[in-house]
């Protein structure tokens, strides 16, 4: 599932590259020598789109990686819209409460 032990967790905000004023945030950032996972948490009642997903892929992009694989996770309460669990991988993990409760083992 693309999963690894990181050396660091933690959130990451700063500033949009090229354009006054603007700012983003990451909710979880997590690496290893090797990889560098971006997360993203939504808790609403609307499913995580694909659009959520490319939002992250933007956001992952202003920050320098040094060569680490990218793996994406996005945690929802409430569920993955189709053509967004259509390409789920290795590099793309989708979380419910439900599967965040198995990995917990509760």
């Amino acid at each position: 599932m693309g999963w690894f032990n990181p050396k660091e967790v933690g959130k990451h905000w700063g500033k949009v590259p090229y354009k006054k004023g603007e700012s983003y945030d990451i909710d979880i950032i997590a690496y290893n020598d090797q990889n560098i996972a971006f997360g993203e948490c939504k808790w609403t009642n609307k499913k995580v789109s694909i659009g959520d997903y490319e939002k992250l892929l933007l956001k992952s992009n202003y920050i320098d990686i040094y060569g680490k694989r990218k793996i994406y996770v996005l945690f929802s309460k409430s569920g993955f819209e189709e053509d967004l669990l259509k390409i789920k991988s290795d590099t793309l993990i989708l979380l419910t409460l439900e599967d965040m409760a198995k990995i917990m083992g509760l």
